[in-house]
């Protein structure tokens, strides 16, 4: 079996790469046997930003695959822009198209009805969703469907992280938004931004104990051994949770739907723990249902 594994643009978002490995991952469980290609999302992106992308060179379209598997925030507008071209070509060229953790990003009825007419133009065979409501939206649409996770929670199978000599510490990662001076503690503090494209905003590199890197491991080893993380980003409080740590979410997105469907809905206002056995047993269905519907 070839799988195409469409995702990446890494440097204005390194939570993309906590999706991405936990994707990856989650297909490899599902289908140990399988081959797994990555090809990233950044180049049509980038260039369709930047007004040429008559001009970019579309690798994806040229590679053979059984299924091409898409996952994170793609339920949108954006994605159908950018995105959605390659997808449809892959798919009139015969790829079964499978969504592994989508979700939305404004959750209204017009995005809704949009990306619904997006997938009746594919040859959608899956669908699982990263949050309820999105599942609800789309259910009827895929052949099959599962409302399940965020592919970030399976970071913990896809990366072990090292132990780490350094003493009891805390992250703050506010990248969009002014840090909440409420945060009182009497330990180490490490400062963390996941963005790094188009330009590093000066203040972030202000921060003093600040990590800005262009791999996902450097973060996922802080994030896997912190003792809690207070953040705007989604995906650092995933992480973060993934490995059986504390977050708290600053931010009212609608994204935070998804902690809603691992029990921790309370995040955006006290500092919160994961069930991990609750959380074992969503991952567990999830990768059944990859291999149910992965043929």
């Amino acid at each position: 079996m070839e799988i195409l594994y469409y995702g990446a643009c890494w440097p204005t978002n390194i939570g993309n790469a906590f999706i991405d490995l936990g994707s990856i991952q989650s297909l490899k469980m599902a289908v140990p046997d399988a081959h797994v290609y990555f090809v990233s999302e950044l180049p049509t992106w980038m260039f369709s930003r930047l007004k040429h992308r008559e001009n970019v060179f579309s690798l994806a379209k040229y590679v053979d695959c059984d299924y091409v598997v898409v996952s994170g925030m793609n339920c949108c507008e954006a994605f159908i822009q950018t995105e959605g071209e390659v997808i449809k070509y892959l798919s009139d060229k015969g790829a079964k198209v499978v969504f592994n953790g989508g979700g939305q990003r404004t959750y209204d009825d017009l995005e809704t009805q949009d990306f619904k007419s997006f997938l009746r133009q594919i040859n959608l065979v899956a669908f699982i969703s990263r949050d309820s409501v999105t599942y609800d939206n789309f259910a009827d649409v895929a052949p099959a469907s599962f409302d399940g996770v965020d592919c970030a929670f399976f970071l913990p199978e896809a990366y072990h992280v090292p132990k780490m000599n350094i003493e009891d510490f805390v992250i703050l990662n506010f990248d969009s938004s002014l840090k909440d001076m409420s945060i009182v503690t009497d330990k180490k503090i490490i400062n963390l931004h996941h963005s790094m494209w188009p330009a590093i905003p000066q203040n972030h590199i202000q921060d003093k104990e600040c990590l800005i890197s262009d791999v996902p491991y450097d973060y996922l080893s802080l994030y896997g051994n912190t003792s809690a993380t207070y953040s705007d980003r989604v995906h650092a409080c995933i992480a973060t949770l993934a490995y059986g740590n504390a977050a708290r979410l600053y931010s009212n997105t609608q994204r935070g739907n998804l902690f809603r469907r691992v029990g921790t809905g309370e995040i955006d206002h006290k500092l919160t723990h994961v069930n991990m056995t609750y959380l074992q047993k969503l991952k567990n269905d999830h990768i059944e249902f990859l291999r149910t519907h992965l043929k």
